[in-house]
C-alpha cells in the first residue's frame, strides 16, 4: 500500500521508513489497511514455530499531515507533499492495534492474519 501512496504522490522512490511514525512495516497481506477490527496477526520465525507474538487490529490508521511533513522533509524539492499525503493515503495508511501476546518480532518473520467472521450489525434483524 505504501508503494501505491508513493506513486500517487509522484515520489521518485518509496516513502522512507520512519516517516509515518510506524512501529512495524508488514508486507504480503493484500489490502492490509482494510483488515477488520479483531483480526489477529500471528508472527513467527518459520513454519515449525507456532508463534513469537500476536497483535490484534483495532482500527484503520487514518492519514494526517504529520507524516506529510516528514515526507516533505525527505523530498524538499517536491512542493506540496505535506498536503498531498492525507488524500493519497486514504485507506492505505495501515492499522493501529494492541498486543495480545508479547514476543519478539524480527525482520523477515512470517505473518499470518486470522480474520474473524464478519457480521453486519443491524438491531432490527433477529
Amino acid at each position: 500500500e505504501l508503494v501505491e501512496v508513493s506513486s500517487a504522490m509522484k515520489l521518485p522512490s518509496d516513502i522512507p521508513p520512519g516517516c509515518l511514525g510506524e512501529n512495524l512495516i508488514v508486507s504480503g497481506i493484500p489490502k492490509f489497511t482494510q483488515l477488520p477490527t479483531g483480526t489477529m496477526l500471528f508472527f513467527r520465525k518459520g513454519d515449525q514455530q507456532k508463534r513469537t507474538a500476536v497483535l490484534v487490529v483495532w482500527k484503520e490508521n487514518m492519514p494526517c499531515q504529520w507524516p506529510g511533513k516528514a515526507i516533505q522533509g525527505r523530498f524538499p524539492a517536491i512542493p506540496g507533499l505535506e498536503r498531498a499525503f492525507p488524500k493519497c493515503a486514504i485507506g492505505k495508511r495501515g492499522v493501529v492495534g494492541f498486543v495480545f501476546s508479547s514476543g519478539n518480532i524480527c525482520p523477515g518473520d512470517i505473518v499470518i492474519a486470522m480474520v474473524p467472521r464478519q457480521r453486519i450489525y443491524n438491531p432490527e434483524i433477529t
